[in-house]
């Protein structure tokens, strides 16, 4: 296991009956992903955040007026959820994070990570911002703790982006290969590289999880324990 303290990798699954805030904030170290910065029910805590180019160029190198905004993330893309895109740009300061991934998640890259820890799976395409940041984790010495990654297949839910099925009854995801990265997540938790025992939390107000094959980590268990969900 790492030695380095515990870093949790914050994905954009949103819990609206489970309380996870005192969950997420049990780690002094974590990575947020794209517009997933505190909004009252995933933490407060600000420690690193990893955003894609076209983030970079808008809203970290400088920040674009509100319309432009708009136009790019709702009238190209009306996947964007309008309020909570307003609720980054108001609230989105790239000083209040200690580092600012900037993760270009070439497909060869994160492979070859893959290849270099004996994975038996690979990213059929372009793998997502928060695998491409667990493997640079990895690469660094920690085994990263996750939370908000899906490890099952099933409808993807989002803090900033509309709600829609999988890969197989949707064609959205056309850059993206959900089912590879599934079984690579699995693996990774299997093999102890990470612990995504989080990612089975029901968004249910008693603590439950999913049915998954995937082992449990007693750590993770132990925080769980120690973490009062109200």
């Amino acid at each position: 296991m790492s030695k380095k303290n515990p870093v949790l990798v914050v994905g954009n699954k949103p819990f609206l009956n489970l309380s996870v805030s005192a969950l997420i904030d049990s780690f002094d170290k974590n990575v947020r992903c794209n517009m997933g910065i505190p909004n009252g029910k995933n933490g407060t805590k600000k420690d690193e955040i990893a955003v894609c180019s076209h983030m970079q160029d808008h809203f970290v190198k400088q920040k674009l007026p509100w319309d432009h905004i708009k136009k790019i993330y709702i009238e190209d893309d009306p996947s964007f959820k309008e309020y909570h895109l307003r609720f980054f740009y108001n609230n989105f300061e790239p000083s209040d994070y200690n580092f600012i991934w900037n993760i270009r998640p070439v497909i060869d890259k994160y492979n070859d990570i893959l290849n270099s820890i004996d994975c038996p799976y690979k990213f059929e395409k372009q793998p997502r911002l928060g695998y491409a940041v667990l493997l640079e984790k990895i690469t660094q010495g920690y085994r990263p703790f996750v939370f908000g990654f899906s490890l099952i297949d099933e409808k993807r839910f989002s803090y900033y982006t509309n709600d829609y099925a999988t890969n197989r009854d949707f064609n959205r995801e056309t850059c993206h290969d959900r089912i590879s990265e599934i079984k690579i997540l699995n693996w990774l938790h299997e093999q102890n590289a990470v612990d995504a025992t989080f990612c089975l939390l029901e968004d249910k107000q008693d603590l439950s999880f999913i049915n998954s094959n995937s082992k449990r980590h007693q750590q993770s268990l132990d925080i769980l324990e120690s973490v009062c969900f109200k």
